[in-house]
């Protein structure tokens, strides 16, 4: 079984980021602020409670949205981003006499 969530970040700090899953803000990825921390990314839920460090920022962003869609650890996911609305370019053409 898988399951497809449209992901979004948004920066909040130079090192934190706000995870939104469909729309809804979901938590948060941390990275380290300097090379004395962790150096692994860390994940946080909406409401500010520890998930724990990370393997990797994919992987931060997938236990953030694992946690607050409550997706069980053997079903897969996949992360996508939302696409972007095409570009448009509209052009009058005024004849000149």
């Amino acid at each position: 079984m898988s399951k497809t969530i449209i992901f979004k970040l948004a920066q909040v700090s130079n090192n934190v980021a706000k995870v939104f899953s469909n729309g809804e803000v979901a938590g948060y990825i941390a990275l380290p602020e300097n090379e004395h921390q962790n150096q692994r990314p860390f994940a946080i839920t909406h409401n500010g409670k520890d998930i724990g460090y990370e393997h990797c920022e994919v992987c931060a962003i997938e236990a953030v949205v694992r946690r607050f869609e409550r997706i069980a650890f053997g079903v897969e996911v996949h992360l996508i981003t939302p696409k972007e609305p095409a570009s448009s370019i509209k052009i009058n053409v005024v004849s000149i006499h």
